[in-house]
């Protein structure tokens, strides 16, 4: 409906009211078109009164009031009126779900999107890219990352129209970091940075410090700090990376990233500067009499 698309309220009155007065009896569709109208001019009201008032056969109107409430940031509405539906005759369809998990997300109703997880599974919208990206969504916005990882790892497929964003590309990298799964977590990385052209922040370049960190992969992480220049003198990124010099005791490139936490900020006062510090003394020390024992509980050289 053209008045939808420009939303003009007054020309969709306009329109309504010529329906009424002339006693046109609309079908699904007009009405439809009309509810959408009211929602996106912000009278929710009227869309309301509308569907009130026509017969309830199908998902369309259904669709079209969950999905205006969810726009309308009516978050918990669309949830009743969900329940609602559920509770007839009327099958729900991917644009049915694909709302809801947008209401659960925006609410972190986790527990919520679980339960529409399983109906999603019991009518077999498994298959449906589209509801499975925004059942990863849902899942990444509300912190289940290995959750999150489980529904990325099975998409149907992966090229179509699933496009994911920086929350969920983190939880992604936060899931392969408390798994292990080092190279999983690289492809990902780059996945996000050259297939859907989404730039990493500071949080993915953590992430990924952490990851290869715990594998021991040292020096490619100091390599990928040391390609971005906003990033390869920042002290929390290099303080995870020196931790994890202490944890594989990697003497050298201990040592140089030592020597760059001190050129940052020798007079920060902070514990970690302070924690810093004394790995640093103790990598010193090590380096002047090449004997060392590692204090595991501690974290440090001794």
């Amino acid at each position: 409906m053209a008045c939808s698309r420009s939303v003009q309220l007054l020309e969709g009155k306009f329109v309504h009211g010529y329906i009424i007065r002339n006693r046109i009896q609309p079908d699904i569709f007009i009405n439809s078109s009309l509810m959408d109208l009211y929602f996106k001019c912000g009278k929710v009201e009227s869309a309301e009164n509308i569907f009130k008032l026509i017969p309830k056969t199908t998902p369309f109107s259904w669709n079209v009031m969950i999905s205006g409430y969810v726009t309308e940031g009516k978050l918990f509405e669309a949830l009743n009126l969900f329940s609602e539906i559920r509770q007839s005759s009327v099958e729900q369809d991917a644009i049915t779900f694909a709302s809801v998990l947008a209401a659960c997300s925006q609410l972190a109703a986790l527990e919520k999107g679980r339960e529409v997880h399983n109906l999603i599974v019991e009518i077999n919208l498994g298959n449906n890219e589209v509801v499975m990206g925004d059942l990863l969504e849902m899942y990444a916005k509300c912190g289940a990352v290995g959750e999150a990882f489980g529904v990325f790892k099975y998409f149907p497929e992966r090229d179509l129209n699933v496009k994911p964003d920086r929350v969920t590309f983190l939880a992604i990298l936060s899931a392969c970091s408390h798994a292990g799964l080092v190279d999983d977590g690289l492809y990902h990385f780059n996945e996000m940075i050259n297939v859907h052209g989404i730039a990493a922040r500071f949080e993915h370049y953590s992430c990924l410090t952490a990851l290869l960190g715990r594998a021991g992969r040292l020096h490619e992480a100091y390599e990928i700090l040391q390609r971005n220049p906003e990033i390869r003198d920042d002290v929390q990124l290099l303080s995870t990376l020196f931790s994890a010099c202490c944890l594989h005791r990697n003497l050298d490139l201990g040592v140089e990233i030592a020597e760059k936490l001190i050129d940052k900020d020798p007079d920060d006062s902070s514990q970690t500067a302070k924690r810093n510090h004394k790995g640093i003394r103790n990598f010193s020390r090590v380096k002047r009499n090449l004997h060392f024992t590692y204090d595991e509980e501690a974290g440090i050289f001794s």
